[in-house]
């Protein structure tokens, strides 16, 4: 087995820039999911969301028309850095027409919109000719050659220009099935290379994972504010209570926020010399510091969550990784500001 060893001198800790909060607001349906499922004011989006320090998220649990559940008035999306619209709601709910609050010509903010299904003629476009379909069964992206180093991912890697998003299909109410990611064709779009990603295996479509520039139209309607599109059923969100998307799909969400709010994610501080080395066999990992040590280390995942904490006292550590996934993720030495990226494979 292959043995990995690494001396430092200059740890790097990746981080968020925290330079200014941003008011984010979140609008989905309220809909019963399975009993195995998380609810819908709780996927997993909104976890990790609500555990980052840079988002002040605002859930709007509505109805069909836009309506937050308990009131007869709609939700007011005005003075948010960004929105994110689930696929939560019927691609023929009224929320997405002209009028209500998710219509696509006159959202007030740059917006996350998880929806290709209503970017069709009489759902969430008055016309054109856009026609939706279901990658039945594929778990991965493939990244449009010359997208790599769109904002969407950052810290993510692209293998062999794909994205493995999630660990198996749903239904649409978060229990086994088949239904992972969606696209579009026959829409007309008056930008090109707006396409980042679509489901692997199919012919490159119109619509998928898309960033679409304020002023920019699809079909005949005309776009108030930037909008990424995704194509994520929302079952696989709440999946299993929330656990079916990979590090890189959760990821691929939180970098979308980022850039809509108007936040770094590349920012990189807290730089200190803190001379230990970090080696790797497999899913063992061991620490050797060069002086006594009485601290915490972390594991983050890719999206920012703690993963597995364990106290350190003393000169070495040993960790064993056998119960975790497989994916990329962030060692942490707390109060160090010192910390190393790994893969578990």
């Amino acid at each position: 087995m292959m043995k990995q060893f690494f001396t430092f001198f200059a740890l790097i800790f990746f981080v968020m820039n925290v330079s200014a909060q941003k008011n984010v607001a979140y609008v989905t349906k309220e809909k019963e999911l399975d009993a195995t499922a998380a609810t819908v004011d709780n996927d997993g989006i909104i976890q990790m969301l609500n555990d980052d320090s840079n988002i002040n998220l605002t859930v709007f649990v509505c109805d069909g028309d836009g309506n937050e559940i308990g009131t007869a008035n709609p939700i007011d999306l005005n003075g948010f850095d960004a929105i994110i619209a689930q696929e939560t709601f019927g691609s023929g709910d009224n929320v997405w027409k002209e009028g209500y609050p998710l219509y696509i010509g006159t959202l007030p903010a740059p917006t996350l919109f998880n929806k290709v299904y209503a970017l069709r003629s009489g759902r969430g476009l008055p016309g054109g000719s856009g026609a939706s379909a279901d990658a039945t069964g594929v778990l991965d992206i493939a990244v449009v050659p010359g997208m790599e180093e769109h904002p969407i991912f950052n810290g993510i890697t692209i293998d062999g220009g794909i994205i493995q998003v999630c660990w198996s299909g749903a239904n649409d109410l978060g229990a086994e099935g088949e239904k992972t990611i969606q696209y579009n064709t026959g829409n007309v779009l008056s930008d090109e290379n707006t396409l980042l990603a679509y489901p692997d295996g199919i012919d490159m479509p119109v619509i998928a994972i898309n960033d679409l520039p304020e002023g920019s139209y699809i079909d005949d309607v005309a776009l108030f504010s930037r909008v990424i599109v995704f194509n994520f059923n929302f079952g696989q969100l709440v999946k299993l209570g929330a656990t079916n998307l990979t590090d890189e799909g959760l990821m691929l969400w939180k970098n979308a926020v980022y850039s809509l709010a108007g936040l770094d994610g590349n920012a990189v501080n807290n730089l200190e010399i803190i001379p230990f080395s970090f080696s790797q066999e497999g899913r063992a990992l061991t620490l050797s510091f060069s002086e006594m040590q009485n601290t915490e280390i972390n594991i983050y995942n890719i999206a920012g969550k703690i993963v597995k904490t364990l106290q350190l006292n003393g000169t070495s550590a040993n960790i064993d990784l056998s119960s975790m996934q497989k994916g990329i993720y962030i060692l942490n030495v707390a109060g160090l500001n010192s910390s190393q990226k790994f893969v578990l494979k």
